[in-house]
């Protein structure tokens, strides 16, 4: 689909970033198919829109909203840029109540008019590969296996679309080139986002130790660890943080911390979860407990056979 398909504007892309994502965040049906609602497809694109609909700052220095078409600008992103200056931050567009809930009926329909059945149309063939042309009772259906599929190679499947949208997004953009702000982390995010937000009350909540090693660290030193790591699943969602020393930090990198360190992280986040969520919320920045667990879950046991890492020291200072 990526290498063969016809794509005109980055919906495509944002659709299997959206049904990949859904998939590790979903549990699948008694009979192994996946029942996704258009809507939450339709909530994954305004939250993938959303940032993208403020201005990058272009090479010669001009802030503009960045093309996501070769022709007129995407449905989402207009309509994005309209509301933009009644919600300061995307959460606050989603406690919207009504806004919210007609924004994802517009979304939803242009998912259905636009990218759900041309996906999957390969040179001039349609093809069913992934679920069926058709709309039953408001879901799109992914076939037994699609999603074990997405959930084995999630993190191959995020990078091949995600480079693809950000080659098309240079194509349609050429002042993206040697601007001051790196247009992947514009448009996807970076795992360097410090949170600096959230350190106060997640530093609380650790009483100022390490998650891993319980040693104490001083607040100037202090590092924010992707507990589940951003290799495996690179979206932020701010229960994943966990506050780490530089050593512990440094040593994990891209490993999955022992299992025991799994259920303290989901002790803190079922004791604090709301805490967590509500202080999100204030400062504007994603948080999903419901979306948080899954994702945990689909990590560890994706290869249960796979060492864990244990910190170099777990006595506490």
């Amino acid at each position: 689909m990526l290498e063969h398909g016809e794509f005109v504007s980055t919906y495509k892309f944002a659709l299997l970033q959206a049904l990949a994502d859904l998939c590790i965040e979903c549990d699948p049906g008694s009979d192994g198919t996946l029942r996704i609602p258009l809507t939450s497809i339709a909530a994954k694109f305004v939250a993938s829109y959303w940032g993208q609909s403020a201005p990058f700052h272009l090479s010669d220095g001009n802030p503009a909203v960045l093309r996501q078409n070769a022709g007129a600008q995407i449905v989402v992103i207009s309509r994005l840029l309209e509301i933009r200056d009644r919600f300061p931050t995307f959460n606050a567009l989603r406690s919207s109540g009504g806004t919210w809930r007609t924004l994802l009926t517009l979304v939803a329909g242009q998912i259905r008019a636009m990218p759900l059945f041309r996906l999957q149309t390969v040179g001039r063939r349609q093809t069913e590969l992934l679920y069926p042309n058709k709309i039953e009772d408001g879901c799109v259906v992914l076939h037994k296996g699609v999603q074990d599929c997405f959930r084995r190679f999630y993190g191959i499947v995020v990078r091949l679309v995600r480079r693809e949208w950000l080659d098309m997004a240079r194509r349609l953009n050429p002042g993206t080139t040697g601007a001051p702000l790196d247009l992947a982390e514009f448009l996807f995010g970076s795992e360097r986002n410090l949170w600096a937000g959230m350190r106060g009350l997640l530093r609380e909540l650790q009483g100022g130790r390490c998650f891993y090693c319980r040693r104490s660290v001083p607040a100037a030193k202090e590092e924010m660890d992707h507990f589940i790591p951003w290799s495996l699943y690179p979206n932020d969602l701010t229960h994943n943080f966990v506050p780490a020393c530089p050593r512990c930090n440094r040593d994990k990198s891209d490993e999955l911390a022992a299992d025991r360190f799994l259920d303290q992280w989901i002790e803190r986040n079922r004791v604090h979860g709301a805490e967590i969520e509500a202080k999100a919320v204030l400062i504007g920045l994603p948080a999903d407990a419901n979306a948080s667990a899954p994702v945990a879950m689909w990590a560890y046991h994706r290869d249960l056979e796979a060492p864990r890492w244990e910190p170099p020291s777990t006595e506490a200072a």
